[in-house]
């Protein structure tokens, strides 16, 4: 996080990382003096596997996520850059301080500024009015008459607060209320829809309502299904690592830099994963519920689960699978051929099937037209899922 702490000789990372490129930013802390070796140790934690395990946590996906990316920071790949989001929360930060930093400007002056020459070449001009108009029509800014853009009323409060300087936030804090009743808070990463399935207090629950505006998530409890014991770390994986993961299920390599414990685990998840049948279906049942294992990334895994959402399924995530409630694999087969057998479906239409798209900091003052732009551009690849989905159906 920018904070020099001097030369280390070694880096303990707890759980599995999520990105090759932070893995290898946090190995190049260490090793720094001439002659020593940069040198990272990994601890994670597993589940004893018993008749009781949910089929996800029998596969160990902490552990062979954290090999997949030693694998592939061993090969030097990492990550490339996405350069397709809009960022329209960071972009309507960025208006307002140039506003103040000029005392006013013109749009045109603005967009060649800030999407022309600068890194919001993914906003063209038509795009760039349109926010400006949303903007306006909140008081954030307004026009002069000569067509000078300057901070409204509520503009003037938002960047004069110390807050405004930060264009990040921590995940929203939702209550999570049920029959009523207030259960806590928790910070939500992932757009919450009616009927998905959330893990809360150790017990799953599945959601009724969505309230945006108050931050509320009205909840039953869930009868069937048990809680896994892993989430997943924050930041969103790339495909690369999920095919690395699948790629270690079906081979019989040892790496070298594990130790007794993590090799007699490797063994167990790859008995599991064969036991599963995992390399000949990506369905499987589990009593009531149905797992999809896609073994692509977040942003696959995610457009996946709002078209089976759309098509009227109940489901929701638990790190490598999909999980679809009061369902039969046959019928997920039946929802997944459908999806197949249409061209990809439009990313900013299935975006407004979402409820909670306000995610970044400043999505508050987006319209809803805009937030599906926003949101289709950074949390959905529809060609890329019909690509994954027709995969999984044809195979």
């Amino acid at each position: 996080m920018g904070i020099d702490i001097g030369s280390m000789t070694s880096i303990a990372q707890v759980g599995a990382p999520f990105s090759v490129t932070s893995t290898r930013q946090r190995l190049g802390r260490s090793g720094r003096r001439e002659g020593d070796a940069a040198i990272m140790r990994f601890y994670i934690s597993e589940p004893e596997v018993t008749p009781y395990t949910s089929p996800q946590d029998s596969l160990h996906p902490e552990l062979m996520q954290a090999i997949a990316i030693v694998n592939l920071l061993l090969k030097r790949w990492c990550e490339p850059p996405v350069v397709n989001k809009l960022h329209l929360s960071t972009l309507i930060q960025q208006v307002l301080s140039l506003i103040a930093e000029r005392g006013g400007i013109r749009a045109k002056q603005s967009w060649e500024m800030l999407c022309q020459k600068g890194a919001f070449t993914a906003v063209d001009q038509a795009l760039f009015i349109q926010l400006l108009r949303c903007l306006g029509g909140q008081d954030l800014i307004q026009q002069t008459q000569e067509g000078l853009l300057l901070l409204g009323l509520k503009g003037e409060r938002l960047v004069n607060h110390y807050s405004f300087f930060t264009a990040f936030q921590t995940p929203e804090e939702y209550r999570i209320v049920t029959h009523g009743k207030t259960l806590g808070t928790l910070p939500v990463e992932y757009p919450l829809t009616e009927g998905l399935y959330l893990i809360f207090a150790g017990y799953r629950w599945r959601v009724l309502a969505v309230d945006q505006e108050r931050r509320v998530v009205d909840v039953e409890r869930a009868a069937t299904g048990r809680v896994p014991s892993f989430s997943g770390n924050r930041g969103w994986i790339h495909d690369r690592i999920r095919e690395e993961m699948y790629r270690l299920y079906l081979s019989k390599e040892i790496p070298i830099f594990l130790d007794a414990i993590a090799c007699d685990l490797l063994n167990e998840a790859r008995t599991n994963f064969s036991r599963y049948g995992l390399a000949d279906s990506p369905l499987l049942s589990n009593g009531q519920q149905t797992l999809l294992f896609c073994w692509k990334g977040d942003l696959v895994i995610n457009t996946v689960l709002v078209q089976l959402q759309a098509r009227g399924l109940s489901v929701g995530r638990d790190a490598i699978a999909l999980i679809i409630e009061d369902a039969a694999p046959a019928k997920v087969l039946r929802e997944l051929r459908a999806i197949a057998a249409k061209p990809p479906v439009n990313p900013v239409t299935l975006a407004a099937t979402v409820q909670n798209k306000m995610i970044e900091k400043y999505d508050q003052f987006l319209s809803e037209e805009l937030l599906c732009q926003n949101y289709a551009s950074s949390y959905l690849d529809t060609q890329a899922a019909w690509n994954t989905v027709s995969e999984l159906v044809s195979g």
